[in-house]
């Protein structure tokens, strides 16, 4: 015959093996959704989390012209230089 207290142990030990499955799939959930971005592969590009096998100076390199650098935009012209002025206004 099973003795209530061995009864109690096994209820806990059911409890608590539940428990820890549960904990384990929440962890899972967390290191894909780590990997693949918030919404798996519809994820934009923007919100994709930074690779880990990049280096940490890749990471904190900053793109575009350097400090001071003229640019290569469009150049104004004079009003000499204009085949047409037009003054809009606007209200």
């Amino acid at each position: 015959m099973i003795c209530n207290n061995c009864i109690d142990k096994q209820l806990k030990i059911d409890a608590l093996e539940n428990r820890i499955e549960h904990l384990e799939n929440q962890l899972r959930h967390q290191k894909r959704k780590e990997k693949e971005g918030l919404f798996g592969s519809s994820t934009p590009s923007s919100q994709i989390p930074l690779k880990s096998n990049s280096s940490e100076e890749n990471q904190n390199k900053k793109g575009g012209a350097k400090p001071g650098h003229k640019g290569n935009g469009r150049r104004a012209i004079t009003e000499n230089e204009a085949d047409i002025i037009e003054n809009c206004l606007t209200e």
